[in-house]
């Protein structure tokens, strides 16, 4: 088990959803962790759980996109 950091823009993702509170967003972001199979502290910002299943969560918060690099990504989490 890794534990890593999640960095998110909040001002940039509640403008585009003027609905959501700062609040409301992590809690919509904890819920998607248990999801993906990984515990998510919205205190701390972290995020904790196996390689897969934190590329899966960070290929959900990053969005649609190129390709995801899983050697990078793996690198990233053991340097942690």
């Amino acid at each position: 088990m890794y534990t890593v950091p999640f960095n998110i823009d909040f001002d940039d993702i509640i403008a585009e959803d003027e609905s959501l509170t700062k609040s409301e967003l992590l809690n919509q972001i904890k819920s998607e962790g248990d999801n993906h199979g990984v515990s998510v502290d919205i205190v701390n910002h972290t995020v904790t759980g196996n390689i897969d299943s934190l590329a899966s969560f960070f290929m959900m918060i990053d969005g649609p996109g190129p390709s995801f690099n899983m050697e990078e990504f793996t690198e990233w989490v053991v340097n942690q």
